[in-house]
């Protein structure tokens, strides 16, 4: 009798438990690649290896005023790769510059952070820069050029400036090289300042 009455509260829970609920064995979503039109599809590759405060700066489309503002640097893997194994900077090399407005207050003067540092607002321009093989001895081996931000579409500008000032340069017409091998033996962005006016270049400091 007592073995019946067993069976029959066994036979009970079995009846009266909830079921339990069953979980999907599907794999977590992957994340999605920022949608990001053409002419800023570098950010997703290419190296960003410096930013630069120019706290008197200026930009032909602007004409002559000087305005605060701050420059994005990227370089391309295959430089990247390049500068590891080779130590130079190869033919098709590429390098993107943005450059952003820096942010003003209600008087009209540039914010700062907690570092001194600009504050950037909008992006103005984008800029790249291309090495071909060198033909001839005019240093006229780099294409650079202008993009709207906006549409990707070409700025029009006086390139003959930009080759010009950059053929000064002795380390290839870069500018930031150094700034790029510090890159590459730190990993860390390096925040740069530049006191000189007119886009005139100078061997920038690290940001007070």
């Amino acid at each position: 009798m007592l073995w019946l009455f067993a069976c029959f509260l066994i036979a009970c829970t079995r009846q009266t438990s909830s079921p339990q609920p069953v979980v999907p064995l599907t794999p977590s979503p992957s994340p999605t690649t920022p949608s990001l039109p053409a002419h800023l599809q570098h950010r997703l590759t290419y190296a960003h290896y410096a930013t630069i405060n120019r706290p008197n700066d200026t930009l032909p489309i602007f004409g002559d005023a000087l305005q605060p503002m701050v420059r994005e640097l990227y370089a391309d893997p295959h430089t990247i790769a390049a500068l590891r194994t080779e130590g130079r900077i190869p033919d098709g090399a590429q390098f993107v510059m943005e450059t952003y407005l820096a942010k003003a207050d209600t008087d009209g003067k540039p914010v700062r952070d907690a570092q001194g540092r600009l504050v950037k607002a909008n992006l103005v321009v984008v800029e790249s820069n291309t090495k071909h093989l060198r033909t001839n001895d005019t240093g006229k081996n780099w294409q650079p050029g202008f993009l709207d931000p906006q549409t990707g579409q070409p700025v029009p500008v006086n390139l003959s400036e930009c080759t010009g000032c950059h053929r000064a340069a002795e380390d290839g017409s870069v500018y930031t090289l150094a700034a790029l091998e510090r890159w590459l033996a730190t990993g860390q962005v390096q925040v740069l300042v530049c006191d000189k006016p007119n886009r005139l270049p100078c061997n920038a400091s690290p940001a007070r």
